[in-house]
């Protein structure tokens, strides 16, 4: 061994830790050292290993650990060095022209062998050239273009990778589009316009996917949200211009777009502002009519539209079913007299700005008052589909629960399926103070969530709406009345009989600190919710936006002994009517005297239900009868206060 070697062996030695036993370098050491030196790594870790073997030796573990990473990095760099011949072969192959499909496959293997996770950049540098000179012979293969467009991207050549995906698109099959860049290929085409002309352009070649992709990309236009009236306009004709082009192509399979082709033609009829525009929707419109003729809308003769009904005859028409409540009945009679008006001026063909404004009555009160009972009336009265929906189960868009498109499929079964009669209906929103914003520290979507998307129905908008196994249909909101109504008796009070309106309305008139003083002059604090203005609701956590387009708003008293024996016999719906008829039906003569109508009123006012007590009471008095006298010998039956005494022991 030479001098040198072994001089520097020993002053290394002297360096290293004195607390480390067996630190006296052995021949074997030196042995294993020497080869180390030479490159000869095999033989290196042999020698070191039965130094080790003597005794515990720092040095040993070092190079030991030294010639093993040297031997796998020799044997990696012999691999590289195969795979680089191998690629460059390849690709002196296709530049000679010598290319065939046996060429390609094995150009495709080994360019797929390409290990991404090597740290070495050779390897993609020569198979990006290789990938490059292969798409130049086999300029329809996807595979390539793909792996280029991988290896591009690795290397840091966005523009590049770009460009060849920009070239996929023009030519490849759009299932292997979306399976290796996803359905965002779609919002990429509608944001980078050279890749949207690409798409245009194979779009007008009508290849065979060519159908579907312009249902793609309509449908994803159609999705975005705009702000403006110019971008509402720009995106409603490129979504018409897929829709078109994708059921031209292939009309059968895409039978379902006209609907929405429909939809979006009557839209920009409506609400563009751009008259050249609206010119071409007319005559777009006109041409869809006269190819398919089924979904021409039928001419509204006058004597088919809405019979005129004045507000003081609705009144009048409402007050033959509805006790008391005077106030609400003449604010309901205003508002159904103004839907009618609205929609006969829609059929009579008046311009959208000039129609008659909608009107947003709020109607709150105890329950069993008559608030829902009312507004059910009213739109029978008029003739027109009417849907009570209860919006406690409401959520924003997006969220677990109810969605607003429930709400318009469930009009729309309301008015038998007929969309035109669903779309000029009435909402009677049931339990809406359930929607008043929350003290949250998560995100409230069942309360401020849920009532910004009631906001966007009030004003208007176009909705998506589908049937069990049919194709989506559009729901325009924009001649829908709603009518809301809530008991606002809130969450959490002490006493069942104030409401949590009542306590608020009551603070805003004498002040928080007035409890406990003097009650001279003052409203009682039980029914201040009769007083109540919109700063009230608004207190209560409803929208400030949505108090904004209400123009009306009503209340509903509690009904009283006397009211509640009135109910039981003068509306034309009276249950003591309906009663009588059902007996009559199985040849029973029924009546009552006019102490147990006395007692059953009184009963129900104590369990201060309103007129859902009047009849639980009354259901609980005739059940026994309801069920034994059918197909008896008997056929008369007399109620009486006794009976009454009886029968109501029952109850709970």
């Amino acid at each position: 061994m030479p001098e040198d070697l072994e001089k520097k062996l020993e002053s290394l030695l002297h360096r290293l830790p004195t607390s480390e036993p067996n630190l006296k370098f052995s021949k074997t050491f030196y042995k294993g050292y020497l080869e180390y030196k030479q490159g000869n790594y095999d033989i290196a870790i042999a020698e070191f290993t039965k130094a080790k073997n003597k005794g515990p030796n720092t040095l040993c573990d070092l190079y030991l650990a030294k010639c093993h990473s040297l031997l796998s990095e020799e044997i990696e760099s012999e691999e590289l060095e195969h795979q680089l011949n191998a690629l460059k072969h390849y690709k002196s192959v296709i530049s000679s022209g010598a290319a065939n499909e046996t060429i390609y496959h094995e150009t495709l293997d080994l360019i797929e062998s390409i290990d991404p996770l090597s740290v070495e950049i050779n390897p993609y540098l020569e198979a990006a050239r290789l990938c490059e000179t292969a798409v130049k012979v086999f300029y329809d293969s996807e595979d390539l273009h793909y792996r280029l467009y991988e290896y591009y991207y690795i290397l840091g050549k966005d523009k590049r990778a770009e460009n060849v995906k920009l070239n996929l698109a023009s030519f490849a099959d759009i299932n292997f589009i979306i399976d290796n860049f996803g359905e965002e290929i779609f919002e990429e085409t509608y944001k980078k316009r050279s890749m949207y002309d690409v798409l245009v352009k194979r779009l007008n070649h009508k290849d065979e996917d060519a159908a579907y992709l312009a249902y793609k990309l309509g449908d994803f236009i159609n999705e975005i949200e705009t702000h403006n009236d110019e971008d509402r306009d720009v995106n409603r004709n490129l979504t018409l211009k897929y829709f078109k082009l994708a059921h031209s192509l292939k009309p059968e399979e895409y039978s379902e777009l006209l609907p929405s082709i429909q939809a979006l033609l009557s839209e920009g009829v409506r609400e563009t502002k751009n008259k050249k525009l609206k010119d071409y929707y007319k005559s777009e419109l006109k041409k869809f009519y006269k190819s398919h003729k089924k979904f021409k809308p039928k001419k509204v003769k006058k004597s088919q539209q809405i019979k005129r009904l004045f507000p003081k005859d609705l009144a009048s028409l409402l007050g033959e079913y509805v006790i008391e409540q005077e106030d609400t009945v003449k604010r309901l009679a205003i508002v159904g007299s103004n839907h009618i008006k609205r929609i006969n001026a829609l059929a009579s063909g008046v311009e959208k700005d000039l129609l008659p404004r909608k009107k947003l009555l709020l109607v709150h009160g105890p329950t069993g008052c008559g608030k829902t009972y009312s507004a059910q009336k009213l739109a029978q009265i008029i003739g027109v589909p009417v849907l009570e929906y209860n919006a406690s189960g409401l959520t924003e868009s997006g969220y677990v629960g109810d969605s607003y498109s429930d709400m318009f499929e469930l009009l729309l079964k309301e008015a038998n399926n007929d969309m035109s009669a669903a779309q000029q209906g009435i909402i009677l929103v049931d339990e809406f103070d359930k929607l008043a914003a929350k003290e949250s520290t998560t995100k409230d979507v069942s309360g401020a969530g849920a009532q910004k998307g009631f906001l966007k129905l009030i004003e208007g908008t176009t909705l998506k709406i589908f049937e069990r196994s049919h194709s989506p249909k559009h729901f325009d909101t924009t001649n829908v009345t709603f009518i809301l109504m809530g008991s606002f008796a809130g969450l959490g009070n002490n006493d069942p009989n104030i409401s949590q309106l009542d306590r608020i309305v009551y603070h805003r008139l004498y002040g928080s600190r007035s409890i406990g003083f003097s009650t001279e002059n003052k409203i009682p604090m039980k029914g201040a919710a009769k007083y109540a203005k919109k700063e009230d609701f608004i207190a209560f956590g409803i929208m400030p936006e949505i108090m904004g387009r209400v123009n009306k708003i009503s209340y509903v008293h509690h009904l009283t002994k006397k009211d509640l024996r009135r109910m039981l016999t003068e509306p034309k719906d009276n249950l003591v009517a309906s009663f009588k008829q059902s007996f009559l039906e199985d040849n029973i003569l029924l009546n009552y005297t006019n102490g147990a109508l006395d007692l059953i009123a009184e009963i129900a006012a104590q369990r201060q239900g309103g007129g859902r007590s009047l009849a639980e009471v009354m259901e609980c008095v005739m059940e026994d009868f309801e069920f034994y006298m059918p197909g008896s010998d008997e056929n008369e039956l007399l109620i009486t206060k006794k009976i009454v005494s009886e029968k109501v022991k029952k109850l709970t």
